[in-house]
């Protein structure tokens, strides 16, 4: 995601906490665990520190803050695979005493389990909390399972006020179905039902709220004021009706916006070998750099492996 959001969300945050009248304890962890993760992803805090902030986070039994520090762990480049099952193993043990309370804990898990292509316990513990039922939406598309994709939408589109009836906070459904996620998984369908227009469209949407266009002021020393989610889904739309030079454009402010996203340099990869570009050899090297183990990786090693064994 492009830094310049994490660094307007710490500014949006100082102003709430500057103008809270009364505590309110709920939102006060709400804000403290969005700033470590600002500052984290901003590098405002050192790479080397984060062990130790978990270790201190569990003690005051800040079981949310210790989970973000968990998964920044997980996330960094150097995180063997043997270490990643580790952290999860801990996370699980954090999810067990948290039971439901505070969702951030249970969201990190399933990216988790996502991150690791366990699909199953990513799906059991997102199934387990309404508001994370709508991530199935992308495992299942994830793993070319369309069918169940569409069906969890359409259930949750048509079943809203059964699954969020109960929940004190929750949105109205006029506020979910124009939540980011819920847009941004309605444009995945659509992408992959063909519906190319309507896909574009409810990207378009989502960059007036949140793109070049949108009235969210960024800090002036902010690269780009667009999404790197919203650039990779226009450029697959483009890829998908062959438009790869559209794609490639669109693709290269991504890079510069954030030049380590993994889906970012995997879109790379595959357009610059459809425009038959010398580039494709650097962004493989870069995104091995970024994780050696990464799906697009491994497909590149099966092909040179089968040319070889020809």
């Amino acid at each position: 995601m492009n830094l310049g959001y994490y660094e307007k969300v710490l500014l949006l945050i100082g102003e709430l906490e500057a103008a809270e009248n009364k505590k309110d304890l709920d939102l006060d962890i709400l804000l403290d665990l969005t700033k470590l993760r600002c500052k984290i992803k901003l590098k405002q805090i050192e790479i080397e520190n984060i062990q130790s902030l978990y270790s201190e986070y569990i003690g005051d039994q800040k079981y949310g803050n210790a989970a973000v520090c968990l998964y920044a762990i997980f996330c960094l480049p150097d995180t063997t695979n043997e270490k990643k099952q580790e952290l999860v193993g801990e996370l699980k043990q954090i999810y067990i005493k948290n039971n439901n309370k505070l969702l951030i804990i249970d969201t990190l898990l399933v990216l988790m389990y996502i991150l690791l292509e366990d699909y199953y316990s990513a799906i059991y513990i997102s199934d387990s909390n309404p508001s994370l039922k709508i991530i199935q939406v992308f495992i299942y598309c994830t793993i070319n399972r369309f069918d169940l994709a569409q069906e969890v939408f359409e259930d949750l589109m048509e079943n809203y006020d059964t699954y969020f009836n109960d929940m004190e906070s929750s949105y109205s459904f006029s506020d979910f179905k124009e939540s980011s996620i819920v847009r941004l998984a309605s444009a995945w369908l659509q992408c992959l039902k063909g519906e190319y227009n309507s896909s574009f469209i409810t990207y378009a949407n989502l960059q007036t709220d949140f793109g070049e266009n949108s009235n969210i002021k960024l800090p002036s020393n902010s690269k780009e004021s667009q999404s790197v989610i919203i650039l990779n889904g226009i450029s697959v739309i483009h890829m998908q009706r062959q438009h790869f030079n559209d794609a490639y454009e669109l693709l290269q402010k991504a890079y510069m916006i954030d030049p380590k996203s993994q889906v970012t340099l995997s879109n790379l990869i595959t357009c610059s070998y459809f425009l038959n570009l010398n580039e494709t050899e650097k962004y493989i090297n870069e995104l091995l750099l970024v994780d050696k183990n990464h799906h697009k990786i491994q497909s590149i090693d099966s092909i040179e492996k089968a040319f070889k064994n020809m």
